[in-house]
This record gives C-alpha cells, structure tokens and sequence, in this order.
C-alpha cells in the first residue's frame, strides 16, 4: 500500500520544497499557526511557499487561542491590572502580547 498524499505541520519555510523534492507522492496541506495575533507566516515566506507548491493551508489556533474574546480581554484587564496599575493606559494589542508571553 502506497502513501499517496502528504500533509505538514511545524515545519519550516524552507522545508516543504525540499521534502517535495524527494517525494514521488504530493504535498497536499500544510498546518500552520495563523491568527490576527500570529501572522509569522507572512513574513517567513510559508504562505507565499505554499502558493507557489499548490499547499493547501490548514490554520490552527485562528482565534489565538480564545484571547479576542471579550470575556478573556476582561480577564486580561483584571490580571493586568492587578499586576501593574500603570498596565490601564495600554493599547489593547500591547495588552495582548502581554498575556501571550508573560508579565
């Protein structure tokens, strides 16, 4: 029994083509982390790649994983808040990265 598509994930910019160098089989999907707060795929080349290879893309964690929400930006404020009283003045985005990599 053969393998007759492949799909990615957590691979690198660069590897895709490589890998499809080697393969007899297509490289059908590519699952990439892509969101309004996470959009490195732009810049590392991934989407452009897999336009060009005919890669499908699957997204994973579009909705960051739920921290557009509302209810978590309310949560986020309190945390924040909390933590640092000068942390009220800040943009919300800032209030974002904030929350993604740490206080």
């Amino acid at each position: 029994m053969a393998i007759l598509e492949f799909g990615l994930s957590n691979f690198s910019s660069s590897q895709p083509s490589l890998l499809q160098s080697r393969l007899d089989s297509e490289l059908v999907t590519k699952q990439i982390e892509f969101s309004l707060y996470e959009m490195k795929a732009i810049k590392d080349g991934s989407l452009d790649q897999c336009q060009l290879l005919g890669i499908k893309l699957m997204c994973r964690s579009s909705l960051a994983g739920g921290i557009f929400s509302q209810k978590m930006m309310k949560k986020l404020f309190v945390i924040v808040m909390c933590s640092n009283t000068s942390a009220a003045k800040l943009p919300q985005a800032q209030l974002i990265r904030l929350y993604m990599h740490g206080f």
